[in-house]
């Protein structure tokens, strides 16, 4: 399928009712001329952002031209750009044989007639570009509806070419323009810029990034289906069903969420989340969580698209469709479901694994997405893949099982925030807990959560080292008992035992 943009050169011609039509600013284009050969300097107002080919005027085509020859030409020498006035630029054209194509002498010297000292290049510039576009684009019009009477192409390709080609307008101008800004220091201080608002906190703000790690198998997927269920439905907590230290995340919600599982079936994950919704009371008209499933189908949408789309992020054309999603419905929150599956890549390639998808996350965060994705752990216990994916998380959290787990207990883990960004408003949301599973008909998916003792020990230790005496702990952390709070007291006198780490589940 064909997807050439319509280029000018390509078009057919305009009936002649349209041509004296077409729109365009003579006086804005004579201006600009004047007033650039008045103040070379302020070219650099305008550079790469007015082309010559914007200008209607075949005469203003060829001096505007003249006058970037001359500028680069200063410009290779280092000098400060200057010197160019209505002899240079009248001998410049002469020696290129395009003097009388720019109007001759006569014509070059009435563009400054009335032109001030200081005029708005800036202004000037933004008219004729964009009597440009709207030439542009009725060239391109034009011959979209002259393919479509002659049937040159299958309609698919002509709505493919005319996608391009007014995209090429409407990006033509500002692709070439340096997008680099650059803010002194004195105008930092005044600047309007985006708040860094939490989304998750601590976890992630909007717009950003985090990681969730652990084995196969160990809840990963429980976890962030919750989470992505409760930001969809603006729930004001995550894993608040306990007193004392971690969890407790508040959420600020809602928002529209976009959930891809790699691996689960369809049938799966229904049931999941029904499960968490009849928890937490969602009626089934709710449609700000989304899914995407390897068993979905497009029969009922488009009967010549029957199969599924297997959900990955490997190839830059699946990205895109998952970007062209998100634009068109209104996410804010992606979850990947997971890296591993989405992905499948083999130990060497990890490393551009990991590079394309940062670039993309990053890419996602500039839009407005906050990205979460999941990711297995690999024999040493640590994430798969390289280690630079960390870089530009605002914090991942990977998961343990307590160091009496028994097998039957289903899925209990340990949840560690083992990087966090920002600043911690509450140091307790930090602090490792325990979160355990339980399921029924009757209550759906319940998370039951207590403070991971072998962290609150540890947390209190910190306490007693910073000079806190027991009474002060014992109000911070209310649901340890006197005597353990007490033997942990006089455990840390004696320095025993060194290693603060080991559970103590009283």
């Amino acid at each position: 399928m064909s997807t050439v943009p319509f280029h000018r050169n390509r078009t057919t011609p305009l009936p002649a009712d349209i041509l004296p039509r077409l729109p365009s600013n003579l006086d804005a284009e004579r201006s600009l001329l004047g007033a650039l050969l008045i103040n070379n300097a302020a070219i650099k107002e305008i550079a790469g952002a007015l082309k010559v080919d914007d200008f209607f005027l075949p005469q203003h085509k060829a001096v505007f031209s003249g006058i970037l020859k001359l500028t680069l030409e200063v410009a290779k020498k280092g000098e400060e750009i200057g010197g160019i006035d209505l002899v240079t630029l009248s001998e410049h054209l002469q020696g290129e044989g395009k003097l009388q194509e720019a109007g001759g002498a006569p014509y070059l010297a009435s563009l400054i007639d009335g032109i001030p000292r200081v005029s708005n290049v800036k202004h000037y510039a933004g008219i004729i570009i964009e009597k440009a576009k709207l030439r542009n684009l009725i060239h391109v019009t034009h011959n979209i509806q002259m393919r479509a009477l002659e049937a040159e192409a299958g309609a698919d390709a002509i709505v493919d070419n005319a996608k391009n080609s007014i995209t090429a307008i409407t990006e033509g101008n500002s692709s070439t323009q340096n997008p680099i800004v650059v803010v002194p220091y004195s105008e930092l201080l005044t600047l309007e810029l985006p708040k860094a608002d939490p989304m998750i906190e601590p976890l992630v703000t909007r717009a950003g990034t985090f990681m969730i790690f652990s084995w196969a198998g160990w809840g990963k997927s429980w976890i962030a289906s919750y989470m992505a269920f409760c930001v969809a439905h603006g729930l004001d907590c995550l894993f608040g069903g306990h007193e004392g230290p971690g969890g407790h995340w508040p959420v600020y919600g809602p928002m529209r969420t976009l959930y891809l599982y790699g691996e689960m079936h369809g049938e799966k994950i229904r049931e999941r989340l029904k499960l968490i919704g009849k928890h937490m009371k969602v009626e089934p008209n709710f449609s700000d969580l989304a899914t995407v499933s390897k068993d979905y189908k497009r029969i009922a949408r488009a009967p010549r698209c029957a199969h599924a789309w297997r959900p990955s992020v490997k190839e830059p054309k699946d990205r895109k469709h998952i970007e062209e999603v998100i634009a068109g419905e209104g996410f804010q929150f992606l979850v990947l479901d997971n890296i591993s599956t989405l992905w499948s890549a083999a130990q060497e390639d990890q490393s551009r694994q990991v590079a394309e998808l940062k670039e993309w996350f990053i890419d996602l965060n500039t839009r407005g997405i906050t990205v979460c994705f999941l990711q297995h752990a690999g024999k040493g216990g640590d994430f798969l893949g390289d280690s630079a994916q960390v870089h530009i998380l605002d914090s991942y959290i990977k998961l343990d099982h307590p160091g009496d787990y028994r097998r039957s207990q289903g899925l209990r883990v340990v949840l560690n925030v083992e990087k966090i960004r920002h600043e911690l408003r509450d140091p307790h949301w930090g602090v490792p807990f325990e979160a355990q599973l339980c399921t029924s008909p009757e209550n759906g998916a319940e998370w039951l959560t207590r403070p991971a003792m072998s962290a609150m020990k540890k947390t209190v230790f910190e306490m007693f080292s910073n000079g806190a005496p027991p009474t002060e702990v014992l109000r911070a952390f209310s649901i340890l008992k006197r005597p353990t709070l007490y033997r942990w007291h006089h455990e840390w006198k004696e320095k025993l035992p060194s290693d603060t780490s080991s559970d103590d589940e009283e």
